[in-house]
């Protein structure tokens, strides 16, 4: 593992801090382990045009470090951004983790299929909505009521929870985090299309997937039971559906999630 950089993306509403437990527990194991921001979570960032300019910042990142070729661990929208980057450099892509989040090329279809689980993503569409979004992200209850409503049962570490809201109190970063869900949906715009073709483009870099059966954001219906159901994986893949788990696995299984990453990092080499 002393040759392998891991890129941990963090989601939404959280921020790298999540990633320390299992930032320690790859560490331990010989990885160089880097936790960057999301284009327009940090202090002062700017607000994304579109998730292809979230991979831009993503990639200007690698290069400025010397970074040739990483390891991607992506969580919630961290792993939306880590599979647009695995379809369009993947040279620089030496394996991806998505936790919490499917292939995205086909998951309407599965999600037809289980018209009442996609209730749990309504959220999506209330965040649509102007400066309501904003207001309720001011608010600390706002926050506790995502995670608890997308982890059921799992108790928030409270430095996790203080950098999240430490990061949506500034007004313009809750702006710049709304606007990867407003971009997604403006279907109409050219740059939208362009990340539409991106998220369903084939994926070479071998691939595992990890989600809670618990997950209260993104159905576990939306996942493909064996890699032979995702098509859209090219190359080596796994899926594992983990029990008692839910949309935040890697804060509530830490070592099994880090265990599992490990043992796929030394499988696929």
């Amino acid at each position: 593992m002393t040759d392998r950089t891991v890129c941990l993306l963090h989601g939404f509403p959280d921020t790298p801090a999540t990633f320390s437990e299992l930032k320690d527990h790859l560490e331990s194991a010989g990885a160089d382990a880097h936790c960057p921001w999301l284009l327009g979570y940090a202090d002062g960032d700017r607000c994304p045009t579109s998730l292809d300019d979230v991979v831009d910042a993503l990639i200007r990142g690698w290069q400025e470090a010397g970074l040739e070729q990483v390891d991607i661990v992506g969580h919630d929208w961290g792993a939306v951004v880590g599979f647009l980057a695995a379809a369009r450099v993947p040279e620089r892509v030496r394996s991806l983790t998505a936790l919490a989040i499917p292939p995205l090329r086909g998951v309407i279809g599965r999600g037809l299929r289980y018209p009442a689980r996609l209730r749990q993503l309504a959220y999506m569409a209330a965040f649509q909505l102007p400066y309501l979004p904003e207001l309720a992200l001011a608010r600390r209850a706002t926050v506790e009521a995502l995670w608890t409503r997308w982890s059921p049962g799992f108790a928030l570490p409270a430095p996790a929870l203080d950098a999240a809201l430490t990061t949506l109190n500034n007004p313009q970063t809750r702006r710049n985090v709304l606007s990867y869900y407003r971009n997604l949906a403006a279907w109409w715009q050219r740059d939208t299309r362009a990340v539409y073709r991106g998220l369903s483009a084939d994926i070479h870099p071998p691939t595992l997937v990890i989600h809670g059966a618990d997950d209260g954001c993104m159905p576990a219906e939306l996942f493909p039971a064996t890699p032979v159901d995702a098509p859209q994986l090219k190359g080596p893949a796994k899926i594992v559906c983990l029990p008692d788990a839910g949309h935040f696995l890697h804060l509530e299984r830490p070592k099994r999630v880090a265990r599992l990453i490990l043992d796929w990092l030394d499988a696929v080499g």
